[in-house]
């Protein structure tokens, strides 16, 4: 079962004016009251603090996350697994693998950790019509996202949030969160209260509260707003085995009865260049929790996207990861040559 609570839309009240958790410790109390995050320890994990702070500094607005779920022409698949075309590469720790939905990277955590929270900037990119012979009757769409779990089939459970991208004239961008459970018809959910445009900077961050409970936090740090959304799903526990960063072809999808029916992937979009900037995970410690330890996208493996093509049949390359500076990622649109 979901049950959201949209901070301030048909949920939780918005934190009042003023309110400063980073800076005030009597409003950093009263975190939990709103159902936000509690602050990573600055000392120790500085750059999941750097963006807690961004998300709920004295300069950021909360506003009402208004989030809903997709009516059923807006509703998309989104696969827990990346579906695998072939894997490239030998050494298990910088292993390359090409998917037909996902590109990006996901670290995973040692058996003795857990993760517990995951965050990533990006600027929302400029994107446009893809290469034509990608078209199939859908709208060109890709989509970015950061999550926890996954990648590991005993994980069967995986809230993710991020920005959805559509190209041409009824196009636009837009967040969006899903907790998504193996064999669940629960799929995206909207947040129509924070707007989004092309070159704004926005930032992501997922919480783990419980392992039946977490925070989807959404900033437009180009506007200084923040939204939030607490949700729980009592039948769908964490693992926090995985964390990642994708950029995804999402697939179009339709509820039938108590299945989802997976239709076309979205032909990807020419979405030029995107950029992780400062993704930042914590790992805390099975035997005790209150250790944590921070966690980045290198050393990851790698994801790029692949697209079947014809005359000849082949696979092309359509997002091309590629490392980036000491801790990111970025994804490289690539045209058919």
């Amino acid at each position: 079962m979901t049950e959201p609570d949209a901070g301030g839309g048909n949920g939780p009240t918005l934190p009042p004016a003023g309110f400063d958790p980073v800076n005030i410790a009597t409003d950093r109390d009263r975190l939990a009251e709103f159902g936000l995050p509690p602050a990573p320890d600055a000392a120790k994990d500085p750059a999941l603090f750097a963006h807690w702070s961004s998300l709920f500094g004295p300069d950021t607005a909360f506003v009402p996350a208004d989030t809903r779920p997709a009516s059923p022409a807006e509703r998309l698949f989104r696969a827990m697994k990346s579906m695998a075309l072939r894997r490239v590469g030998a050494r298990p720790a910088s292993r390359l693998s090409l998917s037909g939905n996902w590109s990006g990277g996901w670290i995973a955590a040692n058996r003795s950790e857990r993760f517990r929270a995951v965050a990533a900037r990006w600027q929302v990119p400029s994107v446009a019509i893809g290469a034509p012979e990608d078209a199939n009757g859908e709208p060109y769409r890709c989509s970015i996202w950061v999550g926890l779990d996954g990648k590991h089939r005993w994980a069967a459970s995986m809230p993710q949030l991020g920005t959805e991208h559509t190209a041409g004239p009824d196009g636009g961008h837009r967040f969006w969160w899903q907790w998504w459970v193996r064999g669940s018809t629960d799929l995206q959910h909207y947040v129509d209260g924070l707007p989004l445009a092309a070159g704004d900077q926005v930032l992501c961050y997922l919480a783990m509260l419980s392992t039946t409970r977490v925070v989807f936090c959404f900033a437009n740090l180009s506007q200084g707003k923040t939204a939030f959304a607490t949700v729980a799903k009592s039948a769908a526990p964490m693992r926090g085995s995985t964390a990642e960063w994708i950029l995804e072809r999402p697939a179009n999808g339709e509820v039938v009865g108590n299945e989802v029916i997976t239709g076309n992937l979205f032909p990807m979009p020419d979405f030029g260049l995107v950029t992780s900037a400062d993704f930042a995970a914590s790992c805390v410690r099975l035997n005790d929790p209150s250790v944590a330890r921070p966690r980045f996208l290198r050393p990851c493996r790698m994801i790029q996207n692949g697209t079947v093509r014809a005359a000849p049949v082949r696979i092309a390359v359509t997002a091309r990861t590629e490392r980036y500076r000491e801790r990111d990622l970025r994804i490289r649109y690539q045209r058919p040559k």
